[in-house]
């Protein structure tokens, strides 16, 4: 069989769908022996990036915008290379093709907050996601949560969803190199003790929430607070509150920083903070226990599907719930010990190798 990806998507943000995305090309392209694979572009400078693969072509057709690259560009190159199969990781498929077609749907964010994006992506989303659904012969979702929501907003027939849940980096895992540790905390300024937040910046991820119950407790423990991530969408009220709650002193955001240092922020912190109001998976709540770090998260989307027992978890709309599970965190040692062995034990199950395995496994049988 031969398998076309879509791959337009590698030219936007950092973030979790292009942290899957190469993991599972990576993955799925050394596993595999029988199929062959045309990963298409849009950009031309990514032509090469795979090529000590020998089941794998590179092409690419830069043609303006998105929609017209994914319904003229991608029918083309896949009428033109033979393609039997096309898979996007991420969310769209050609509508006018005879190829079967599968894609991947992150989370269901679009309709469960719809009033976190602007007015043309919540039309985007509602008119042509629903049509993605239809037209594809297989839908990926990337937690039971998200399948659940994918159903109740898109009528979907559930016999077209299959779940695969995602997968973590390996290495991501405890550091015992003092030499290492030293090292980041010197280049980022990092103090002996704080709490760490790493993921986008818009208002879904709580950003207002960790900020208020951190303010909540700044005078009880010795921590000061880190955010590592990108802002991208409506996030000026919520980081505004750091200077409103007199908290410049105490936190401080990194930005987006190499993928060889986040590891250590994980290992320094000695807490990771993620009360979400919603997530289709959560990347990060897998780094985060693959590294012994303790996790305070959210009661709602896919967090509790992913952390299991493996942290204290909270309502994010709760801001004094959310500043009490941060102090006893901190402070109950047992509870604390508890909590890094049952993550550590627990992220086991979810290995990129896994996810690959899975879809590969689901496209080949389409």
């Amino acid at each position: 069989m031969k398998i076309g990806i879509m791959l337009r998507h590698l030219d936007q943000h950092e973030g979790g769908v292009k942290v899957y995305t190469k993991q599972l090309l990576s993955n799925m392209l050394s596993m595999d022996a029988e199929n062959t694979y045309v990963l298409m572009y849009k950009e031309e400078k990514h032509i090469g990036a795979y090529s000590k693969h020998m089941n794998v072509s590179e092409v690419s057709i830069n043609l303006p915008g998105n929609i017209v690259w994914d319904q003229i560009a991608v029918p083309y190159m896949a009428w033109k290379y033979k393609v039997d199969l096309i898979f996007n990781p991420k969310l769209s498929v050609p509508l006018f093709t005879s190829k079967k077609t599968a894609f991947v749907l992150h989370g269901a964010d679009w309709f469960v907050f719809p009033e976190n994006y602007k007015f043309l992506d919540r039309l985007y989303h509602r008119i042509f996601a629903s049509l993605y659904c239809k037209k594809a012969d297989l839908v990926i979702s990337v937690s039971q949560n998200a399948t659940n929501e994918i159903i109740r907003h898109l009528k979907i027939q559930r016999k077209k969803l299959k779940t695969v849940h995602h997968g973590v980096g390996e290495n991501f895992q405890v550091i015992r190199d003092e030499n290492r540790l030293k090292a980041v905390r010197e280049k980022y300024n990092l103090p002996e003790k704080f709490i760490l937040y790493v993921g986008q910046i818009y208002p879904m991820k709580n950003l207002s929430g960790i900020i208020r119950s951190y303010s909540q407790i700044r005078n009880k423990i010795p921590h000061k607070l880190i955010i590592v991530g990108k802002a991208t969408l409506k996030y000026e009220k919520e980081v505004a509150l750091i200077d409103e709650l007199g908290l410049s002193d105490y936190v401080t955001r990194v930005g987006v920083i190499p993928d060889a240092d986040l590891p250590v922020f994980y290992n320094l912190a000695d807490l990771f903070l993620f009360p979400s109001l919603y997530e289709g998976f959560g990347i990060p709540l897998l780094e985060a226990m693959a590294c012994g770090c303790p996790i305070v998260t959210s009661n709602r989307g896919s967090c509790p599907e992913v952390v299991g027992d493996a942290a204290n978890i909270v309502d994010p709309y709760d801001v004094a719930d959310i500043s009490n599970a941060i102090y006893f965190t901190l402070t109950d040692r047992v509870f604390r010990n508890e909590l890094i062995a049952k993550g550590l034990l627990r992220v086991k199950d979810f290995t990129w190798k896994s996810t690959a395995r899975n879809t590969l496994s689901i496209l080949t049988r389409l």
